[in-house]
């Protein structure tokens, strides 16, 4: 008994390996946080510029006058 010596045996069939997903980060907190904070920020502003208001203007416009600088005002209506 011989062998056919073009014999060629049969490739070995390699089968794909599964291509793992990496589970995608939840971003919505950290968007919530930011978002939380800017308002927060905000509103901060906003009330301290209501109690603060009249004094913070009069200190502007004593600064703007010691320096010589004057803000022409616009006509409203």
């Amino acid at each position: 008994m011989t062998q056919d010596p073009f014999y060629e045996p049969d490739p070995p069939v390699y089968q794909a390996q599964p291509i793992e997903e990496k589970p995608e980060k939840n971003k919505t907190v950290i968007i919530i946080i930011i978002v939380a904070v800017v308002l927060f920020l905000c509103c901060a502003c906003l009330i301290a510029a209501w109690f603060l208001g009249d004094s913070v203007v009069a200190i502007f416009n004593e600064v703007m006058y010691d320096m010589g600088l004057t803000l022409v005002a616009l006509p409203i209506g």
